[in-house]
């Protein structure tokens, strides 16, 4: 076994030969390391460069005595911490050991001395260096760690006086060790002659238990402080051990944070989409006000509720319920959106078409912690967006049906104004009077079908005139329910605006609607008609301009419409009737935007349904005019037919040689052109020309007039089409002519035309 004593070192400093060899002998064989001075000066050198753990010096020496020695030793720094005995051959008073103590010698012994008394002399001043040395290591240790906290750390006696502190308390206080220890707390901290106003320490001292206080020094540190009783071994207090933490940042981040809170929520209550959020098992944590609009749920009542109690969503068609966006985020940790056509049911049953997403939430680590959930009501856009559909359908249809419209109105033409002619010239006790009469009617119907082909066309443009609306929907709704079961009721304010309209298209679109009605309660019923003025704001949901409007409110009390059905009413060829052939509404909606007005429809099932017509309005007086059932006209003079359709020319050229005219044709704008310029040359002049406005393949009515008008600005001209495909129809007098007649037409019609021009000096273009 190792000798505990192996590699400690002992010099001996001795000039006695005879004591060296004893010593020593002793020393090694109790398994110490031996170094030997004769000298004082041997012994001083020896310390230094071997640095012993303990040196027996003896007392008397050739040089310098022992006591000498001990001195510059403990003197030295770099030897003043070894062990010194010093030992006396003679016999000494005890004023000689004081005098050896005094020099610094750690003990004094006098021989002769028994070995076994020296070697324990030697050991229990070895033990005691060890133990020593140790606590100073852990003295060095703890302080090491008090050193190395962040928080404030110090003693204070029960004067509160400083007795020790760590680094961070120096460094805090901005002074030196020295100048902190025995200097009262308060002075140091707060500069003041007395504790602290709730100071924890003083409260320590008073109640012997611990206390803590925050409590804002001067220079606005706010510090947090903790007082914990030191007792001795007999339980006396003898001081506070004070722990002090700056929480002045931590003050200031918390405020910051609180600040950043509050902006979030403000931000989050302020945006206008909706705002959902969760935590990982899909509990709502918390939801903005819009949020709680649309789904009926204040934050309170859905706090910690299951988010598909709250967030009910539903197929728009099938009303089947869709998974909630939340719990797929928090399966696969991505950002997910909902399908097309889906409905959010409110906690009062109101149903909205939203759009919406949700997104996982983070933490710093990456990890998910909640969802979020952004949503939004779209219901006025899919319903615009459905308004658009109709009307880019109608569109795609008014291309094949102005076409249509327009070949079919030639043939009537010819058919209506020979039938007309026939008419004029017959008895109406002749054969063949009812025969033709019954041709008209069904002439007449026909010309019906294409007035409807031709609303559908991109230039089926209303030709308007001031109306008095109000008479216009009594009489449309008088003459659609003669003879059935249903009544009609009219509300009216006396100072009814007019409005710009196309009487016949307007009549058509009032009927369709109100045909519906009647075939909805198939049992009678009252159809209420209301017409009031409004004004039109911007932000109204209502897509027309800022502007004055007429409103028609059309409501029955039939069986209503489904909701499947009504965002469909106004498709062309849709109808839930057998006998239907759906473009009854859909031509209504043609008709009302192309008066630069708006339509929308209400209905509840098993309680009606409501049409809201809304048309622009023009505060003015109606000009009435009376009707006139037949009208003649006798003239005289030359007339230019221009017409691509042979049959046409022939036909006008009968009507208008039997009012006593003379008549030339032409079959496109060139040759009337020419045919113009040589009646000027031959000073036959044209007093009328009829020009046809499409010509196929040819010059038509517009290119012919401009050219005309450069050969006689006094031209008088009248245009005539069957296919109304841009705004000439409507607003003939702005390209130069000064009549219309609309293909179809009868010789009545052709001769209120005549009378009207040539009751004229001339054309209001020309004035």
């Amino acid at each position: 076994m190792q000798n505990e004593n192996n590699g400690i070192k002992i010099l001996v400093v001795d000039d006695d030969p005879y004591v060296m060899l004893g010593t020593s002998r002793i020393l090694k064989k109790s398994g110490y390391t031996v170094l030997e001075a004769k000298t004082g000066i041997e012994g001083i050198d020896a310390a230094k460069s071997h640095h012993p753990d303990l040196i027996m010096l003896d007392v008397i020496l050739p040089d310098i005595n022992g006591y000498d020695v001990c001195r510059t030793l403990k003197a030295d720094s770099e030897t003043k911490d070894i062990l010194i005995i010093i030992c006396s051959g003679q016999k000494k008073t005890s004023e000689d050991q004081i005098i050896g103590l005094e020099t610094g010698a750690d003990e004094y012994i006098t021989r002769p001395v028994e070995n076994r008394v020296l070697l324990a002399r030697v050991k229990a001043m070895l033990r005691l260096r060890r133990a020593e040395t140790n606590l100073k290591r852990k003295e060095q240790d703890l302080k090491t760690i008090v050193d190395g906290i962040t928080s404030e750390l110090f003693l204070l006696d029960d004067e509160m006086c400083i007795q020790w502190a760590n680094k961070a308390t120096i460094k805090s206080l901005g002074e030196l060790a020295e100048g902190v220890i025995g200097h009262k707390c308060y002075e140091l901290y707060a500069a003041l002659n007395g504790p602290c106003k709730g100071c924890p320490a003083e409260k320590v001292l008073k109640s012997k238990t611990t206390e803590k206080a925050v409590i804002q020094f001067p220079m606005g540190k706010i510090k947090q402080y903790k007082g914990e009783p030191i007792f001795d071994n007999n339980g006396k207090l003898t001081g506070v051990l004070s722990i002090v933490e700056d929480i002045s940042e931590k003050i200031e981040a918390q405020k910051e944070l609180a600040a950043e809170k509050e902006r979030l929520f403000v931000t989050l209550q302020s945006i206008g989409d909706g705002v959902i959020t969760t935590d990982i098992q899909g509990k709502i944590v918390f939801l903005n006000k819009v949020a709680s609009e649309l789904t009926g749920w204040t934050m309170e009542e859905a706090r910690t509720n299951p988010i598909e109690d709250v967030f009910n969503i539903v197929n728009e068609h099938t009303k089947k319920p869709v998974e909630v966006p939340v719990q797929k985020v928090l399966r696969t940790g991505t950002i997910v959106g909902i399908a097309n056509h889906t409905e959010l049911i409110a906690k009062d049953g109101k149903e909205r078409i939203i759009a919406d997403s949700a997104a996982p939430i983070f933490d710093t680590q990456q990890k998910i912690i909640g969802t979020v959930l952004v949503f939004r009501d779209i219901t006025e856009r899919v319903k615009t967006e459905e308004q658009l559909r109709h009307v880019h359908k109608l569109e795609a249809i008014g291309i094949l049906a102005g076409g249509l419209a327009h070949d079919f109105n030639n043939i009537l033409g010819v058919i209506t104004g020979n039938v007309s002619y026939a008419l004029h010239e017959l008895s109406k006790d002749h054969d063949l009077y009812e025969v033709l009469k019954d041709i008209e009617a069904g002439a007449r119907q026909a010309q019906t079908l294409t007035t409807q082909m031709l609303t559908f066309s991109k230039g089926g443009m209303p030709i308007k005139k001031t109306t008095s609306i109000e008479m216009l929907i009594k009489e449309t709704a008088d003459f659609v329910i003669r003879g059935s079961n249903v009544r009609c009721d009219f509300n009216f304010p006396d100072d009814l605006w007019a409005a710009e309209l196309d009487a016949g298209q307007i009549n058509q679109a009032i009927s369709n609607i109100i045909i519906n009605a009647n075939q909805a309660m198939p049992e009678g019923g009252i159809v209420s008609i209301d017409a009031d003025n409004i004004e039109i704001e911007t932000d109204r949901p209502i897509p027309l301009p800022h502007g004055k409007y007429i409103r028609v409110t059309i409501q029955d009390q039939g069986i209503g419409i489904t909701d499947k059905h009504l965002l469909k009413i106004f498709d062309p060829y849709f109808s839930t009737k057998q006998k239907g052939n759906g473009l009854g509404l859909a031509i209504t909606f043609s008709i009302i935007k192309k008066h630069q007005g708006h339509i929308s429809v209400e209905s509840i099932l098993g309680k009606g349904t409501t049409f809201y017509i809304y048309l622009p309005a023009i505060v003015s007086e109606v000009q009435k005019h009376n009707e006139i059932d037949y009208i003649n006209h006798d003239g005289k003079g030359k007339i230019l037919i221009m017409d691509d359709q042979e049959p046409i020319l022939k036909m006008v050229g009968r009507m208008l040689n039997r009012m006593g005219y003379e008549t030339d044709f032409a079959t496109d704008g060139m040759q009337a052109i020419e045919m113009y310029k040589k009646a000027i040359v031959s000073e036959k002049v044209y007093d009328i020309v009829i020009l046809d406005l499409t010509v196929p393949g040819g010059m038509g009515g517009l290119k012919t007039i401009i050219e005309l008008l450069k050969v006689d600005s006094n031209v008088k001209a009248i245009v005539s089409s069957g296919y109304s495909n841009d705004p000439i129809m409507a607003n003939y007098g702005d390209y130069g002519f000064c009549g219309i007649v609309p293909k179809p037409y009868t010789k009545a019609q052709l001769a209120e035309v005549l009378n009207k021009i040539l009751s004229e000096k001339a054309c209001s273009f020309h004035q």
